[in-house]
């Protein structure tokens, strides 16, 4: 297209400043007139200003946003592309991280894939970070990169990574990189990077991103967190990172102490076989050497099985008064829906007395503990669960005005009982992969 440029206005304004120029200098002359000074001064935009007649659709798309450095072509080999992407930053600068950062090359190389023609707009996934994850604070740049789709898809795997630039002066170089396998053949690239910063608050930036290893039905996130100073980068996560499936990962300050935890809810296992499931919080905090469990709390649910299930977690803190209240809740609360196709009602049922009898018993209440543990044994009488609480009746000699056997000994006759009847017990128990199965020793843990 032949460029057409609108002139007269800019002649007319040169010459209406060389003119006052000229009458600046003549007064100039006078010895009393100030030499003149030139000082810069900003150019007001013009509501007449005319621009060049070329429509902006028609400007070319693989430049970087505000630089005329091209983008390179996608490499052949997919082991080049940090290399490509470390001279591009190098010769782009700054302009390649005009937000959404390096925009343009991800969408030229098509990446993640799918994402051809969608600059700005990669459907919420984020591909690129700029911000600091090292002790001299300064921003680095990291990528998740991908591979071409197979063509066909069915003849191969798209595999990924994330890369890590930074920057000495004005040149780029990779500082850090980790494989993150096979997506599959049409599998979409998952968020891959968390946060940046000093998130811990210690004075040195750190890197929060997710891998993902995923199977036919469920995706089970390992959240690592790293940290780079003169000798490299290392791990701030136990080795394998923090583990939960179909979580999503997020920082923030949840105790408003300064420093961010690292937080993960989901844990979903999308397989049929995995029994009845309740979604989780966990939240992870720096304890100076590495990110640690310090707080797991579970979504409320209606299944009588997950009220045991928490009484069972009051019991193991020592919160005797609350595992009273939730073993009661789960025997009595009509409202409470079971769950089908997994596990014994009755010999759940029979535990949850047991328990409540033993909760009653730990907090010195020796004639509600023996009116709990009667119950059970009358209403399940058959159940491997209700032989087992005659066994600890006996064994301690239980009775509503106190018991004189020891709890210890007591507790390890049911134990026994419960070995020997395992498999019973095993099959009643049965709720699926994604919860815990029958530990003799847990019914009575004394």
């Amino acid at each position: 297209m032949t460029q057409r440029i609108v002139v007269p206005l800019l002649v007319l304004a040169v010459l209406i400043g060389a003119a006052a120029v000229a009458l600046l200098l003549v007064s100039g002359d006078d010895e009393d007139t100030p030499a003149l000074v030139l000082r810069p001064t900003a150019i007001a935009d013009s509501p007449t200003a005319t621009p060049l007649d070329v429509p902006t659709d028609e400007l070319p798309t693989d430049h970087a946003p505000g630089s005329l450095v091209d983008v390179p072509p996608r490499p052949t080999d997919f082991a080049d592309y940090p290399d490509v992407i470390a001279a591009y930053l190098t010769a782009a600068g700054d302009a390649a991280l005009d937000p959404p950062c390096l925009v343009r090359l991800l969408a030229a190389w098509e990446m993640p894939p799918g994402a051809e023609g969608r600059v700005g707009d990669l459907t919420g996934y984020a591909p690129c970070l700029v911000g600091s994850t090292d002790t001299d604070l300064d921003n680095e740049v990291i990528v998740v990169l991908t591979s071409p789709t197979p063509d066909p898809p069915s003849s191969g795997e798209i595999q990924a990574k994330f890369v890590l630039f930074d920057r000495t002066g004005t040149e780029y170089r990779v500082a850090f990189e980790e494989s993150l396998g096979s997506l599959g053949s049409h599998s979409p690239v998952p968020d891959i990077l968390v946060a940046t910063g000093d998130i811990n608050a210690g004075g040195t930036g750190v890197l929060v991103y997710g891998r993902p290893i995923c199977g036919a039905h469920t995706c089970t996130w390992q959240v690592h967190a790293i940290t780079g100073s003169d000798a490299g980068y290392r791990s701030l996560t136990p080795e394998g990172g923090l583990s939960m499936a179909t979580a999503n990962v997020g920082v923030t300050d949840v105790d408003g102490d300064g420093d961010e935890e690292i937080v993960l809810r989901g844990g979903i296992i999308r397989s049929a076989g995995a029994g009845p499931q309740r979604e989780r919080t966990e939240i992870y905090t720096w304890d100076g050497d590495q990110y640690t469990l310090v707080g797991t709390e579970f979504d409320p649910s209606g299944l009588r099985y997950f009220v045991v299930r928490d009484a069972d977690a009051a019991f193991a803190d020592g919160d005797y008064a609350k595992a009273v209240r939730l073993y009661t809740q789960a025997r009595d609360d009509d409202v409470l829906e079971e769950v089908m196709y997994f596990g014994s009602r009755d010999e759940l049922m029979a535990y949850t007395g047991l328990r409540l009898g033993l909760s009653y018993l730990l907090l010195g209440d020796t004639d509600a503990a023996s009116r709990q543990i009667n119950t059970a044994i009358a209403n399940y009488p058959v159940s491997v669960i209700g032989q087992a609480a005659v066994i600890f009746r006996n064994a301690i000699d239980l009775t509503r005005a106190g018991h004189s056997g020891d709890l210890g000994a007591s507790c390890h006759a049911v134990t026994e009982f419960a070995r020997k009847n395992l498999e019973r017990l095993e099959e009643a128990w049965r709720y699926g992969h994604a919860n815990p199965r029958f530990d003799p020793e847990s019914v009575c843990p004394f």
